[in-house]
């Protein structure tokens, strides 16, 4: 079996898998929704039906217990009889009830007509009587057929006054009635409405209308009691399904059924549809395959996987034997391997060739490497001798390095004194200068002083003149007392101490004056002394300045030695630095010539390792066979 058809074997396979499996998962699922959705809408209908019937029934109850309030009876039972029949009759207009009753509490019973004679509930027991006096609300008989040849049920309920049952009020009704009404509920009819003893009171069938419905189907008994229960049972050798409805009130059954084939025909022709389907999908998606396989895969590997396995083998083996005339039409990597073998096949022609030129390479190689070695071993000798010369020319250029920089020190320490002197010189003539400008403010102080001082002399003219006033007018006004006499000896007291204190004040003025005069003498010493001064600063101050620019001159002097010093010992150093890297290069120099001679070592018995090689590698193509 060829590898395309295990293939699509293998993919057809696979594919019926996963459609199986899924058909098979969504068959389940739709049967089980499709199932619980049509039983749901049976127990919905059949609870539906059950409400609305009930519903029916309590209108009948409604028109009871509204015509109740309109019958004239007391505790006594006392009954207006007119009242009675009057509605009576108006219940018997109601299209549903066949005929209305009433009975009193005793059993009395009245029609629209009038009291039934010769009848009494009481005495007869009727169902519907014995019900509603012993407290029944709402009561509905079991059908029974009328003298009308009907059949039909009582509805019936108690009549109370203050609380106290005086009577019962009811009407018959025909069941085609409720039968016809509940038909007209659904469209299929497939259910069955039972009474809690089983009566049936509306079917699809109207044969089984009065037939106990346990009997015809003895499975719903187990079920009677049970609410919104649902069975499958068996019945003339089909399979039906039966949902329960019970009524709250009347206690009525609402069985709604459909045949097992109708419940699951939605799943099944779901299944079959999924099944043709599936089988269509297969089919094509095989046919799908088969083109990809054979445009997607068998036609890039160009053939059977087993021939192209024996090539691989073939080759492993060192059988190059397949030619370029075994491609026929072989496409994709069948004919890629075929090309190989053949490309293959010149590499390994070459690779002789190569072989020959490598052997003989190789024997050139080791005659160079024998000349390379001996011209190393004399570069080597000639830059040993090479690196002494520089060693000696840089131990020179290190020494006048050493003096040209010790040189500049010297002079770099000339030029720092020179400098020092520099600034104390500076500093000297700042000081002279001050001291000049000091001085010349002392002495325009002491001018000023002098001037202040014959201005004190003026002032103190002035107070000598009104103190010699004072003593003339202090003379007068005594000669003017002692004229006066008695009268006069006070004033001449007083004119006694003015004159006293103006002759004091002469003499403290003369005083002052004589201190003011001494004080203007002194000034003038000062001020001559303090002009001699600062002319002797202003030469000091002279010379300084000389003595700067000498030192700025010395100071010049010793920068420029300074910087012939730096120069020397820059090119000193730069001598030394060049000649330590051409000695470095010429060691550098004399190492690569020692790695050439170790190389030229290492070539020759490296060339004598290629030619090994190139034995080795001829053994080795030699298993391949053309």
């Amino acid at each position: 079996m060829s590898a395309k058809n295990k293939l699509l074997s293998s993919i057809g396979i696979l594919f019926f898998f996963i459609v199986f499996t899924i058909v098979t998962t969504a068959y389940f699922s739709f049967k089980e929704a499709s199932v619980k959705n049509y039983t749901d809408k049976l127990s919905n209908n059949a609870h539906l039906i059950s409400s609305v019937v009930e519903q029916r029934m309590e209108r009948y109850f409604d028109v009871l217990i509204l015509s109740a309030r309109f019958i004239s009876i007391d505790l006594h039972e006392n009954i207006n009889e007119g009242v009675l029949r009057k509605t009576l009759s108006d219940l018997e207009k109601n299209p549903y009830i066949l005929s209305a009753f009433f009975s009193s509490a005793d059993g009395t019973t009245y029609q629209p007509d009038g009291r039934i004679a010769g009848f009494n509930a009481k005495e007869k027991r009727r169902e519907w009587y014995t019900k509603a006096i012993h407290g029944e609300k709402y009561i509905l008989t079991a059908p029974f057929r009328a003298t009308t040849g009907k059949t039909v049920m009582s509805v019936a309920i108690p009549v109370k006054r203050q609380g106290r049952i005086v009577g019962v009020l009811g009407g018959n009704i025909a069941l085609d009635t409720i039968t016809d009404f509940i038909q007209s509920l659904t469209d299929n009819n497939q259910l069955f409405v039972s009474r809690e003893d089983g009566y049936i009171v509306a079917a699809a069938n109207h044969q089984y209308i009065g037939k106990n419905l346990y009997e015809l189907r003895p499975s719903y008994s187990r079920y009677r009691d049970i609410n919104g229960a649902s069975h499958f049972y068996q019945h003339q050798g089909q399979t039906y399904f039966s949902v329960n409805a019970i009524s709250d009130n009347l206690g009525w059954s609402v069985w709604a059924w459909d045949k097992r084939d109708n419940i699951y025909s939605a799943s099944e022709s779901n299944l079959m549809t999924d099944i043709y389907l599936a089988t269509t999908l297969i089919v094509f998606s095989l046919i799908v395959t088969y083109f990809l396989v054979v445009r997607l895969m068998y036609r890039p590997i160009g053939g059977e996987p087993r021939e192209i396995e024996a090539i691989v083998k073939r080759v492993a083996e060192g059988d190059l034997s397949v030619s370029s005339e075994d491609i026929r039409d072989e496409t994709g990597i069948y004919a890629a391997i075929l090309k190989m073998v053949n490309n293959l096949t010149l590499i390994i022609k070459k690779i002789y060739h190569a072989i020959d030129q490598l052997n003989h390479a190789s024997g050139q190689m080791l005659n160079t490497t024998s000349t390379v070695k001996s011209s190393a071993e004399s570069q080597m000798i000639q830059l040993e001798q090479t690196s002494a010369a520089m060693n000696e020319m840089t131990v020179t250029a290190d020494e006048v390095a050493r003096s040209a920089l010790q040189a500049s020190g010297a002079a770099t320490e000339a030029a720092e004194h020179s400098s020092l002197g520099m600034e104390v010189v500076r500093d000297m003539n700042q000081s002279i200068q001050g001291l000049v400008s000091g001085i010349r403010t002392v002495v325009d102080v002491n001018t000023g002083l002098e001037k202040e001082t014959q201005g004190i002399g003026t002032i103190l003219e002035v107070i000598d003149s009104i103190s010699e006033q004072t003593n003339l007018l202090a003379l007068n006004a005594a000669i003017e007392a002692a004229r006066a006499g008695e009268y006069g000896r006070g004033f001449s007291v007083v004119a006694d101490e003015v004159r006293h204190l103006a002759n004091r004040t002469r003499q403290s003025t003369n005083e002052i004056q004589e201190m003011i005069s001494r004080l203007q003498q002194e000034a003038q010493r000062s001020v001559q002394l303090m002009q001699s001064n600062m002319l002797d600063a202003q030469m000091t101050a002279e010379k300084s300045e000389v003595a700067s620019q000498a030192l700025g001159e010395i100071q010049h002097a010793v920068s420029l030695i300074q910087a012939m010093n730096s120069q020397i010992a820059t090119a000193a150093e730069e001598q030394t630095h060049v000649a330590a890297e051409m000695n470095t290069s010429i060691v550098e120099t004399h190492e690569l010539a020692r790695k050439t001679f170790d190389d030229a070592t290492s070539n020759s018995g490296r060339a004598g390792q290629l030619t090994e090689i190139a034995s080795q590698l001829r053994r080795s193509v030699e298993i391949f066979k053309f």
